[in-house]
């Protein structure tokens, strides 16, 4: 898979300089940032690494855990998620053209994965957190239809989506659903724990609502993976007030135990980040790959690029963390 597949290059441009315009917008109302509880997520002594359209970046120098701060309030973060003309363009512009080759290139493979990673015999309701247009319970209901699915959607126009297929939906953010009202046997999250104001009460609710032996999914992004470390601010995921937390695995690791998993598992199975890389590759900082680029063989690469994902040096990061 190639990021071209995904996701439309002048689109991408076209969010990206909506996104540092709505960001500087945001920027102007920093004096009421607030520091990011970095702490509870267990990290110790942190150092100023960089900054990127004013948004000041740390990372702690014990867990590699890299995040903004300070930080946008949760309020600052829903009116920028309700109202943002980058949020709007991502849902209305960005992500319906590539609706249907996300759904076979991401959220057929990754609902396949789930149901044949984990024993759905004994799991019967499931959640997916942040569920979107509800393209993974839709592929994952395909494999095993007999199961209660949720949509957790704070969106009103998602929500509504979610909906008109079918499925439960719980209209809030994870952090404010009720434990006694509320009980599951799998919950997923994909690509939303770096876009959170504060990850622990997020990671804490997913643990409180799970029952025992309960299973939470999650993707991420790594902050010490290939394409982020070597682009550094330049990357594109780095991409303030969207991505304020790029834990590391052994950093997100912690977080998990602390909270009382029992058992947490962390991987890599990126397949991009080479593909992303190679497009910002600087001649004169990066040199040897800019030789691997356009000497390397096509077997060389994709060496490399398993290297990567085995040794979970990929920054795409999964979580699978049981109760």
């Amino acid at each position: 898979m190639k990021e071209s597949d995904i996701r439309d290059q002048k689109r991408l441009n076209k969010f990206f300089s909506l996104m540092k315009k709505d960001s500087e917008d945001m920027i102007n109302d920093s004096a009421n940032f607030v520091d990011a509880e970095y702490k509870s997520w267990g990290c110790g002594k942190i150092e100023y690494v960089f900054s990127k359209w004013n948004y000041d970046y740390y990372r702690c120098n014990k867990t590699y855990n890299l995040f903004v701060h300070p930080r946008p309030s949760l309020k600052h973060l829903e009116k920028f998620y309700t109202n943002s003309k980058s949020a709007k363009y991502w849902a209305e512009e960005f992500f319906p053209p590539y609706m249907e080759k996300r759904r076979e290139k991401i959220f057929k493979p990754r609902a396949k994965f789930i149901a044949e990673k984990f024993n759905l015999n004994k799991i019967d309701i499931i959640g997916d957190i942040g569920a979107g247009f509800g393209l993974f319970l839709d592929e994952l209901s395909r494999i095993e239809p007999k199961k209660n699915y949720y949509a957790i959607e704070p969106s009103n126009k998602m929500s509504k989506i979610c909906s008109s297929k079918g499925y439960n939906v719980i209209k809030d953010l994870l952090e404010n659903i009720d434990s006694n009202n509320h009980q599951f046997d799998l919950l997923t999250s994909f690509e939303t724990f770096e876009h959170l104001q504060d990850p622990k009460p997020f990671v804490e609710k997913a643990y409180n609502l799970l029952n025992r032996n309960g299973i939470f999914y999650l993707t991420t992004l790594s902050g010490v993976g290939f394409d982020i470390l070597n682009l550094w601010k330049d990357s594109n995921s780095i991409s303030p007030p969207q991505h304020l937390n790029f834990f590391s695995p052994s950093g997100i690791k912690k977080l998990f135990e602390s909270i009382g998993f029992s058992s947490v598992e962390v991987t890599t199975p990126g397949r991009l980040d080479w593909d992303i890389f190679k497009k910002q590759i600087d001649n004169n900082e990066h040199r040897f790959f800019d030789y691997v680029h356009k000497f390397g063989s096509k077997d060389s690469i994709e060496d490399l690029q398993k290297w990567i994902s085995k040794n979970n040096f990929s920054s795409h990061m999964c979580i699978v963390g049981i109760k």
